[in-house]
Formats: C-alpha cells, sequence, structure tokens
C-alpha cells in the first residue's frame, strides 16, 4: 500500500494490461479488489482510494477536472502504459471527464451521465436550499463541509461535459436492470450521445457489480 500525489492506492494482478479502478462515493479501494482479482492473470490493476474517501485526504474542495488531473497525474507518475478506466457512479463521473479531456478508453458501472432528477426532486432540492424544508440525501448530510462543496462541484461540473469530445468507440457503458440509484434512461442517454459506445445490461441494484464479478471480468477482457 502507497501512496502517490497523496493519491493512496493498491495493486493486484502481474497481468501486461492495466486497468485503473474508480470507486463510487463513500467508498475505497477494496470495492473492486473482488472484480480485480478476477482480472489478476491477465491484468495489473490499480485500486485508488479518490481524494477525501479511504486513506486519500482532500485538503480543498475538488471539481471533476482536479480529480481527472490528479488521477491522470498518478498514471504518468506510475509509468502505467494507456490504461483503461473502470468508474462505479461517482468513479464513472470522473472516468467521463478523463475520457474528454485525456481521451482514456473506459468503462461506466451505474454512472450518473446526466442530471436526470424529476422536476419534483429538483423542487424538493431547491425548497430545501432555500427554506430548509426538506431533508438532503444521507451522502450529502453525512458529509463534512469541504466535502460537500466538493460534491457540489463535481455535480455542476457534469453539466459541462463535451460529448463531443469524447470517442464513442472507447466507451462501454453497463447498467443493473434494478438499479433505483441511476435508472436505465441514463445509460441509453449516454449511448446516443456517445456513438459508437457499447452498452450492456447486467441483473441487479446500484452495487450489482459486487456480486456479477464473474461476468463482469469476461467483459473486461473482451472489451479492453
Amino acid at each position: 500500500h502507497l501512496k502517490v500525489n497523496n493519491l493512496f492506492y493498491d495493486t493486484l494482478g502481474s497481468g501486461k494490461k492495466e486497468i485503473v479502478f474508480l470507486h463510487g462515493f463513500g467508498g475505497s479501494h477494496h470495492c473492486f479488489k473482488a472484480l480485480a482479482s478476477h482480472l489478476d492473470s491477465n491484468f495489473k490493476s490499480y485500486l485508488l482510494d479518490l481524494h477525501g474517501f479511504g486513506e486519500s485526504k482532500l485538503e480543498r474542495a475538488f471539481n471533476l477536472n482536479d480529480y481527472a488531473k490528479s488521477i491522470n497525474d498518478f498514471i504518468i507518475n506510475m509509468k502505467i502504459d494507456n490504461p483503461l478506466i473502470i468508474g462505479h457512479s461517482f468513479g464513472g463521473r470522473i472516468a467521463l471527464k478523463m475520457a474528454e479531456l485525456y481521451h482514456y478508453k473506459i468503462i461506466l458501472i451505474s454512472t450518473p451521465i446526466y442530471d436526470y432528477r424529476t422536476l419534483k426532486t429538483r423542487v424538493k432540492l431547491l425548497a430545501n436550499k432555500l427554506f430548509k424544508i426538506s431533508k438532503p440525501s444521507a451522502d450529502y448530510k453525512n458529509a463534512s463541509p469541504l466535502m460537500r462543496q466538493t460534491m457540489n462541484n463535481v455535480f455542476s461540473d457534469m453539466k459541462k461535459i463535451s460529448f463531443k469530445n469524447i470517442d464513442g468507440n472507447k466507451v462501454l457503458i453497463i447498467y443493473a436492470n434494478n438499479d433505483k440509484v441511476v435508472p436505465k434512461r441514463v445509460a441509453y442517454y449516454g449511448k446516443r450521445k456517445m456513438h459508437g459506445s457499447g452498452l450492456i445490461e447486467i441483473k441487479g441494484n446500484h452495487f450489482a457489480y459486487l456480486k456479477e464479478t464473474v461476468l463482469l471480468s469476461k467483459v473486461i477482457e473482451n472489451y479492453a
């Protein structure tokens, strides 16, 4: 277990191809260990703690560009050769930005690709902000002030992603059929916006990737 650029990471596997895994909000490098263990013969996996999670400190509020740059710097400093970036949910947002800025090949797992909230939800959030009459999400409520600002920044930055600068042929979108957090219409939106991208459905909820490790390892091996 080591740190580079204040990013804590672990590695698994000794294969020639390389993967950088980005966990979801509230997660850590542990989240992808089971999946990476199924890939250890053909891939070397880098399991990161994103800034503000696990052992990676957050010393200032980050935005989406900050996260993408920190991981790109990590890849350069570690001399990782043309890795596949795999992100779940929050980590997928960062992977998407890395595809836009640095043109990496990516896999998005249960990722909020755009602001898909209903009008009712938006009204409730606005009411909470203005009048404090609606409860925020558990993630937001439990976050530190620094992480709350980071969450706001990342959410705002998602609206600025330029899909025309992303090569859809380097994007695979994976969604779960019973995901109550990120509905399937989000995945289909991404498919339409990123021409040439792939789309795969798996069974389960927002965290289906934790159980479907054998299936996903085969998907990754075929895609990488």
